[in-house]
C-alpha cells in the first residue's frame, strides 16, 4: 500500500465521520451539547483506532522500499534497519492513545476539557489544532492526545449552543469547518510519520 493510498483511506473515513456527525446532530437536534459529547467521542475512538493501523500500513510500505534499496541488500545494512526497531518506535511517538487515557474514560465534562484544550494550546503557544497536535506528540506536554482531540471539538462549536434555526445551521458548518480541520491535521501527521521513518534510516547511512 503506498502512501497516497494511505491518505485515500483518511478521506474515506473522514467522508464517513461527517455523515456520522451530522446523523447525530439530526438525532438530537435541540441538544448542541448532546451532539458534540457524542461527536467528541466518536472522532477520538475512530482515530485512535485508525492511528495504529495507519502507521501500520505506512511501515510496511517503507519497509518494502528498503528492501529495494540498493545500500540495504548487504545484509549487515539490513540488519542493522531491523536493529532500529521502528515499528515499535513509530508507535510509541506517534500513536493516539485512548486505552490509557482514564480522564477521558471517566467522561470529564465541557468546562474541564475546555480547560485542558485551553492549557495545551498555552503550553504549545497556539490556538491551531495542528500546532497543539504536533507539540503533543513531540512529548512536550503531559496531555492525553485524545482529550487535545475532544478539546477542539468543544472550543470549535460553544459558540452555538444557543440552540436558534440561524445557529443549527452555524453549528453544522463549525463541525463540518472542525473535521475538515481535522482531516488535514491527520494528513500532516501521517507526512511527519513518513519524514521521521526516512530521517531515522537516512542516519544509517550516514
Amino acid at each position: 500500500m503506498t502512501s497516497e493510498k494511505i491518505k485515500s483511506e483518511v478521506r474515506e473515513l473522514f467522508a464517513k465521520l461527517k455523515k456520522e456527525a451530522f446523523g447525530i446532530i439530526k438525532a438530537y437536534p435541540n441538544s448542541p451539547n448532546n451532539s458534540t459529547k457524542r461527536i467528541s467521542d466518536l472522532v477520538a475512538t475512530k482515530l485512535s483506532a485508525k492511528s495504529r493501523e495507519y502507521i501500520a500500513d505506512m511501515y510496511f510500505y517503507l519497509e518494502s522500499e528498503i528492501e529495494e534499496d540498493e545500500y540495504f541488500r548487504d545484509s549487515s545494512h539490513l540488519n542493522r534497519f531491523y536493529r532500529l526497531n521502528l515499528r515499535d518506535e513509530l508507535n510509541e511517538k506517534y500513536r493516539f492513545d485512548i486505552d490509557s487515557s482514564m480522564t477521558y474514560k471517566n467522561e470529564v465534562d465541557f468546562e474541564e476539557i475546555n480547560k485542558l484544550y485551553v492549557t495545551a494550546s498555552a503550553v504549545a503557544g497556539t490556538t491551531a489544532l495542528g500546532g497543539i497536535l504536533k507539540f503533543a506528540m513531540s512529548g512536550a506536554m503531559n496531555i492525553p492526545i485524545v482529550l487535545i482531540i475532544a478539546g477542539a471539538v468543544v472550543s470549535g462549536v460553544t459558540a452555538y449552543f444557543k440552540v436558534t434555526e440561524k445557529n443549527k445551521k452555524e453549528y453544522e458548518q463549525a463541525v463540518k469547518e472542525y473535521l475538515d480541520d481535522m482531516e488535514k491535521e491527520i494528513l500532516d501527521w501521517l507526512d511527519e510519520v513518513e519524514c521521521y521513518f526516512r530521517s531515522r534510516v537516512a542516519s544509517l547511512k550516514d
